[in-house]
């Protein structure tokens, strides 16, 4: 599976693949891929472009494949320019070239719109949460020390 082909009689100069490869930073997308990439897949099925089969294949392959990358059994290698790419290698080890299938239809461009989407919401929280914390903490040390003179 190579993302160069089409047009290109090779691949990129190593240099300019080590300028595109993203997996090492955003590996940490692959649950929102597994996510984004079964959402895509039942819009496939309700369109008619995947069977209903095909469609059971696919899912189960990317549920098995989230279970994989928790439990850190599955990771990027080496030759992996990006999450997706990771993701769509391990599809192809586990069911062929049915893997491939969960490409149509859809922008590579909204794909990595919609992982970061989900990956800001859930990570947004979190900051709001430590900074609500960290708020109130200074509230309370301010009320308990509000006799201290300080400088400044």
């Amino acid at each position: 599976m190579a993302l160069w082909g089409g047009r290109f009689a090779s691949g990129p100069a190593d240099s300019v693949a080590a300028l595109s490869r993203s997996v090492h930073f955003d590996w940490r997308l692959a649950p929102y891929d597994i996510r984004v990439n079964i959402a895509h897949v039942r819009g496939l099925e309700r369109s008619g472009v995947l069977s209903e089969t095909d469609a059971k294949t696919i899912i189960a392959a990317l549920h098995h494949l989230s279970t994989e990358i928790e439990s850190g059994k599955f990771t990027y290698i080496e030759s992996d320019e990006d999450v997706h790419s990771a993701i769509e290698r391990g599809l192809f080890a586990k069911i062929g070239p049915l893997g491939g299938a969960f490409r149509a239809g859809r922008s590579r461009n909204d794909l990595v719109a919609t992982d970061f989407k989900l990956y800001c919401i859930d990570n947004l929280i979190e900051l709001a949460q430590l900074i609500t914390k960290l708020a109130t903490s200074i509230t309370s040390q301010s009320q308990n020390l509000i006799q201290v003179i300080a400088p400044g």
